[in-house]
């Protein structure tokens, strides 16, 4: 016969190895949890520069589009989404608005007089520059 002290070492080495399972999945999940957060704070920071970068650019090409003068035209293709997301872009005052979801970026611009304040994204863009006037038209 057992005695009672034999079932308790084995009660003991059997929570033992349940505690020490547990340490290691937690361990584990804290180390996950981390490399997922960083992994999401990298593709945000990724979509931010993205943003960022077409809104500077699209500025750019109008401020260089208003600065050329009467009759300068100048193409802007713009792509279809930015990191898989969809965005709208639109030229409101004498700024460029990109926005995706909850991120917005703005640029200045000069302070000029624009005709279509609206980019379309799946056709070129054409700047036109006429009399000091901007134009955007789509082709």
């Amino acid at each position: 016969m057992k005695s009672t002290y034999q079932y308790h070492r084995k009660a003991q080495s059997g929570l033992e190895l349940i505690v020490s399972v547990a340490m290691v999945l937690l361990v584990f999940s804290i180390v996950y949890i981390k490399i997922v957060n960083e992994g999401i704070k990298q593709n945000d920071e990724e979509l931010r520069t993205s943003i960022k970068y077409l809104s500077n650019k699209v500025a750019y090409y109008l401020d260089i589009a208003y600065q050329e003068g009467d009759g300068f035209k100048i193409n802007l293709s713009l792509p279809q989404n930015i990191k898989g997301r969809n965005y709208n872009i639109s030229i409101n005052s004498n700024y460029v608005i990109v926005s995706t979801g909850n991120l917005n970026y703005l640029t200045k611009t000069l302070p000029y007089n624009i005709t279509n304040q609206n980019l379309d994204k799946t056709r070129k863009n054409e700047i036109y520059n006429k009399g000091g006037k901007l134009y955007v038209i789509y082709y």
